[in-house]
């Protein structure tokens, strides 16, 4: 058809425009701050990996809680092996299921204070978290880690500024991140308005570290 060669010009137009939006070019970066990005990415995995072996440990049962239920099915083995017997071994069953009974019960609480002792660790680690992310803040306030150039940022749009560039540009990058989440929006306050949509803020950095730490450690669990 005579309109074929226009329909592929406009396809090649249109893919070359969507290899820039999803990054398979290389990312416009007008502002980068490499040696702050190692040490955020240090600050957020070293954090994430210390709160993971500690909550792994904390759950961990007790040599006490393990050999104490090694002991419990050995009772209720002879138990068993007693009743079998009837009521000539009456007197040795009821010792042997009284000890049941008191073996199980210090199970109980040996289990209900290691649920209550990860839970304690828990709770220390969400408040150091907060204590965590506000230096970043505090230290970082107002800094962006990478900034977007959006004169290098090629869009449908010919009239879009280079600010509004770099925003959508951003926006596609870190969808749906940027749309839901609350926290990713504060993390940016303190930026400079003009950059503070096509820019990466610090706390993100670390999030990202801990996330990485996070899915890497559920991995090796299972």
């Amino acid at each position: 058809p005579s309109d074929a060669p226009g329909s592929l010009e406009q396809v090649h137009a249109a893919s070359g425009v969507l290899r820039r939006m999803v990054a398979l070019d290389r990312i416009p970066v007008g502002v980068i701050r490499p040696t702050d990005i190692v040490v955020l990415l240090v600050v957020g995995a070293s954090y994430e990996a210390v709160v993971r072996t500690v909550s792994h440990l904390s759950k961990r049962r007790s040599r006490e809680e393990v050999g104490l239920g090694t002991q419990l099915q050995t009772v209720r083995y002879e138990a068993a092996l007693k009743r079998r017997l009837g009521a000539s071994a009456f007197v040795e069953t009821s010792k042997l299921e009284r000890n049941i009974l008191r073996k199980e019960k210090k199970l109980v609480q040996l289990a209900d204070d290691r649920a209550k002792r990860s839970a304690r660790v828990s709770y220390g680690f969400r408040n150091a978290a907060w204590v965590l992310y506000a230096l970043v803040f505090l230290t970082y306030y107002g800094t962006p880690i990478l900034t977007l150039d959006g004169i290098q940022i090629e869009t449908g749009d010919a009239d879009a500024s280079p600010t509004e560039r770099s925003e959508g540009y951003l926006r596609g990058m870190l969808f749906p991140l940027t749309y839901v989440g609350a926290a990713m929006r504060f993390s940016g306050y303190g930026i400079e308005a003009a950059h503070r949509l096509s820019s990466i803020s610090p706390l993100v950095v670390v999030w990202a570290a801990q996330a990485t730490v996070q899915k890497v450690s559920e991995c090796m669990e299972v």
